[in-house]
């Protein structure tokens, strides 16, 4: 259990409380959730929901859909749990406690969003939520995405954010391996700083073919602590004022 308490999280129209979910609320998640566009889905899935931040961003987007977040680590369910509570949300948000190898939806869903582990390079964390949270021990990305593509409906959308990667080795690395085919419609990586190397991106896959919309890369930083115009206004709808430093 994290030996730090951690504050909530307030979101412009929502309260985020964190203490015992195995990974806080990041920047990157934020900008994850704020930039994740969905063709009008009545139905979304958030694949490992950690503290629910994307959940509520989504509802914020898209409130007459129904969102459910699936998540393994019991305590950051609870907390979930919790937030739609003290939210008021319980008509369209809910959360199931499953791994997401064994999960499986009632229906066909519209969207997915996922902001799943991905630092396999790294030491494990000796604190066992943070590992299974941050760890990709047992898979590969690209066996998460093939996996998560049948809960899909035929013109349901998916949208990941992965280690920095460019759109061609996800084509060459990832997509010639599916047996079922998935298509990539939007990439855009994220760097810290200019002249600073992108560390995530953020790609978004559709089950029916639509024109690549590649994005020029984004900058999170003017200097250290304070964002770039671009990235305010990208956060200006969903973060508190005092936040968008």
């Amino acid at each position: 259990m994290p030996t730090k308490k951690r504050r909530p999280f307030e979101l412009r129209n929502f309260v985020i409380q964190q203490e015992n979910v195995s990974l806080p609320v990041t920047t990157d998640a934020c900008i994850f959730g704020s930039l994740t566009e969905f063709e009008s889905p009545d139905t979304i899935l958030d694949v490992g929901c950690g503290s629910g931040v994307l959940m509520f961003l989504m509802h914020q987007k898209y409130p007459n859909a129904h969102i459910l977040g699936i998540e393994k680590h019991t305590e950051s369910v609870a907390c979930v749990q919790d937030n739609i509570a003290l939210n008021h949300c319980e008509d369209y948000l809910r959360v199931q406690e499953s791994d997401w190898w064994q999960f499986k939806p009632e229906r066909l869903v519209n969207a997915i969003i996922c902001n799943p582990p991905f630092f396999s390079k790294q030491l494990p964390s000796q604190e066992l939520a943070k590992r299974n949270a941050r760890h990709t021990e047992h898979y590969e990305l690209w066996q998460l995405l093939e996996h998560m593509c049948q809960w899909l409906t035929p013109n349901g959308q998916i949208t990941l954010l992965i280690p920095a990667m460019p759109p061609e080795h996800i084509e060459r690395d990832w997509l010639t391996n599916f047996t079922n085919p998935l298509y990539q419609v939007d990439h855009r990586s994220i760097q810290s700083f200019e002249g600073s190397q992108p560390h995530v991106s953020i790609v978004q896959f559709a089950k029916t073919p639509k024109p690549f919309r590649p994005q020029k890369p984004l900058v999170i930083y003017s200097q250290k602590g304070c964002f770039t115009t671009e990235i305010k206004a990208i956060l200006g709808p969903y973060l508190q004022d005092r936040a968008l430093k």
